[in-house]
């Protein structure tokens, strides 16, 4: 986690797939989370909101991580959530 300000940090939620790297760039402010990414986070970060900038799965797939908190996305992402039932989550 790097801090980029008072109370925001860039984290690099990464994942290797076959032959390269995944780097998805999240933000934590204070309690919000921008994108949740699909590598590790941070272990006993308390997260009471998430913003899904966009439904592709290296910005969400940590969503589930997060059961207490609020996620706010896009309207036709969240039916497409919802249709498609790609993943364990939280109600939107």
């Amino acid at each position: 986690m790097e801090k980029i300000t008072d109370n925001v940090y860039l984290i690099k939620s990464g994942v290797k797939i076959v032959k390269f790297s995944l780097i998805t760039n999240c933000y934590l402010i204070e309690d919000l989370l921008i994108d949740t990414g699909a590598g590790k986070l941070p272990p006993n970060i308390k997260i009471k909101k998430v913003i899904n900038t966009h439904h592709h799965w290296d910005h969400v797939k940590n969503n589930n991580k997060f059961p207490e908190a609020k996620i706010y996305m896009y309207e036709k992402t969240a039916q497409y959530f919802e249709k498609k039932r790609l993943f364990d989550y939280p109600k939107v």
